[in-house]
Formats: C-alpha cells, sequence, structure tokens
C-alpha cells in the first residue's frame, strides 16, 4: 500500500502530505556552465533545495560519480523525484542531503528477492524525511506531463480504493465517461542527473542501455551528465 506522509512518533500515524511539485531552485552562481565542465563545477551549480531526478535503473548506470560529489559539497534539502533507482536517494539520505523523496519502487533487486532501500527505510521511521511513496505509472505521468508543458496527466488505476485518499491524489470526473479517474499533476525536475556511455562536446549523449533518460531530459529545466568516454563527435 502507498503512503505519503511524514513519520511521526509512530510509523502507522504518518501526517499527510501532497507529492511534490515544482518550485523553482534558486541556481548558485547564474553564469552558464560550458558544455563541458568538472564533476566539481557540475555538482556545484546545483543549489540546495534543488528538484533532482536520476537516470538509470536499479544498480545499472546510476550518475554516481555526480551524487558522491554532491555529498562531498555538503548539499542540504534536496527534493528527489525517483523512479526504481534506489542507489542515488539512498545514498543521499543516508549523507543527511534530502529533505523529500517522492518515489515509486525503492529496493535493489537481486537474484534471490530484493531489499528495501536501507538510508531511506530509517529515515522514514525516524521521522527524518519527508516522503510519499506512490504508483511508479502516477509518477511517469507526472514527468509526462512536465515533458510536454500540461498541468496534468491521467494517472488511471487506483479508482476505487484507498490509493487516492491516501496519496492525496487528485481526481476528476472523465468529461468523456464522467467517471472518477486520478491524475498526476505535472513535475518539473529541476536538474536530471544522467550517465552515458559516450558524450561529445555538444553535449549528446549515447546510452547503450536507455531506460527514461529521454523522457527525464525533457521534463527537466537542466540535465547534467556524466560518460565513460568523451568524443569529439557522435
Amino acid at each position: 500500500m502507498s503512503t505519503c506522509g511524514r513519520t511521526g512518533e509512530r510509523f502507522e500515524r504518518a501526517a499527510q502530505v501532497s507529492p511534490i511539485g515544482h518550485r523553482p531552485a534558486r541556481a548558485r552562481g547564474g553564469e552558464r556552465m560550458g558544455v563541458v565542465t568538472t564533476l566539481r563545477e557540475a555538482a556545484a551549480s546545483i543549489p540546495d533545495g534543488a528538484l533532482l531526478t536520476f537516470g538509470g535503473f536499479q544498480l545499472n548506470r546510476a550518475p554516481m560519480a555526480l551524487v558522491f560529489e554532491l555529498i562531498r559539497q555538503g548539499r542540504r534539502d534536496l527534493r528527489v523525484v525517483s523512479l526504481p533507482n534506489p542507489l542515488p536517494l539512498d545514498l543521499l539520505v543516508a549523507a543527511g542531503s534530502v529533505g523529500e523523496a517522492d518515489f515509486g519502487f525503492l529496493g535493489f533487486q537481486y537474484e534471490d528477492g530484493f531489499v528495501v532501500a536501507p538510508s531511506v527505510k530509517r529515515a522514514i521511521e525516524g521521522g527524518a524525511l519527508r516522503f510519499c511513496e506512490r504508483d511508479v505509472y502516477e509518477i511517469v505521468q507526472a514527468l509526462r506531463a512536465g515533458a510536454q508543458g500540461v498541468p496534468f496527466l491521467p494517472a488511471p488505476g487506483g479508482e476505487g480504493s484507498d490509493y487516492a485518499r491516501m496519496n492525496r491524489t487528485p481526481v476528476v470526473n472523465d468529461p468523456a465517461t464522467g467517471a472518477s479517474i486520478l491524475i498526476a499533476p505535472a513535475v518539473r525536475p529541476d536538474v536530471a542527473l544522467v550517465h552515458a556511455q559516450i558524450a561529445d562536446r555538444k553535449g549528446n549523449l549515447r546510452v547503450d542501455d536507455p531506460y527514461a533518460e529521454d523522457l527525464l531530459s525533457r521534463a527537466s529545466l537542466r540535465v547534467i551528465a556524466s560518460a565513460e568516454r568523451l568524443v569529439d563527435r557522435l
């Protein structure tokens, strides 16, 4: 069952909060970075309180060099919207860098099962993290709405259950049928952090195993990418 809230004295008494919406963070500095920059400068351009999202899937191709640099620089009060990609969020939470998290499935998958992200679990149980756990499809639709520049998109599937009440998911009447339908308000992250196998000096990326990088890049106001190899032109 999905739950949105901030833990109090008991985990079951989570106070209701809404999924993370877009509140533009104030950029650090203000000068435009070059297309190619250092890891340190790239992370330094992300302010405290920024809304982030991460490329990759599960333990594959997460932008960990950028995540570690954010931790080294002592970033605080970050807000995160996460598809099933637990490692970046779990380490940032462990470092005390995250104030709010909006996520779907958050487990480390192994051949013999999965383990819930331990730092996120402890932070929620200890009341240290403001969070919203919701259906991954709803997060995808929220990002699609942000990418398309529309205020929301339908996210059907939880009608008739406690899902909308628990998650404060908006419900509207379908203008075609009159039936109730869940919607996902648009989310536009300040920065998408992605990792690619190859990048060129103009900012083009080649990702051999894409998951949602195209969607995250279109939905976000900025994209910062790390790469295994830099070439002159793709």
